[in-house]
């Protein structure tokens, strides 16, 4: 089997990180829309999901807000997502969902109205865009970025009292700290 996808002059021939063919992985989930990102790659004329063989896993109040707020007609992220839903590749999860064994779906809204962060296990948490960058963590939200800046904050707070791990979408290697409970607190001036 050809493990080679061409992203328009990038190929890719296999998931880094996992050391796994692309056809095995069988779903991409979302915190948010915001973007294309891993969601769907150009296919001639049309679009297809990025993995050949998954379907894209969103929030139903995400593809909700997506729905509401997109023409599903112009524009990347429209087109992509527009046929992706056509072509029935997008499945939906509702708020405190277990989406996975083990993986808890929690409905935020702080980032954008459909965000969503997850629980893995009772130990850790991927929380999406809510914290972008640790440095987040110590400056605060940026409040251009989100929808509800102070609520980022609270939720941030209670999950750190939680002592979980926290997972971030652009943090470096190891990509997840543990937030010190009696540590730092929000420094002023957000970003």
């Amino acid at each position: 089997m050809d493990d080679v996808i061409d992203l328009g002059g990038v190929r890719l021939t296999r998931v880094q990180y996992l050391d796994a063919a692309i056809e095995s992985i069988d779903a991409v989930l979302l915190s948010h829309i915001e973007s294309v990102g891993l969601s769907a790659v150009r296919d001639g004329d049309g679009w297809r999901t990025y993995f050949p063989n998954a379907r894209v896993v969103i929030s139903d109040r995400a593809l909700a807000h997506f729905a509401e707020t997109f023409e599903l007609e112009s524009g990347a992220v429209q087109g992509a997502f527009g046929a992706l839903l056509a072509a029935g590749l997008i499945d939906t999860f509702t708020d405190g969902e277990e989406v996975v064994p083990g993986l808890r779906s929690e409905w935020t809204g702080r980032h954008n109205p459909g965000h969503c962060a997850f629980h893995v296990g009772s130990a850790a948490t991927f929380v999406g865009h809510l914290a972008a960058t640790p440095l987040h963590l110590a400056t605060g939200p940026c409040p251009p970025q989100h929808a509800d800046p102070d609520g980022v904050w609270a939720w941030l707070e209670r999950v750190k009292a939680d002592g979980r791990i926290l997972i971030g979408p652009l943090w470096p290697s190891p990509g997840a700290i543990r937030w010190d409970p009696d540590g730092f607190g929000r420094a002023t001036g957000g970003c």
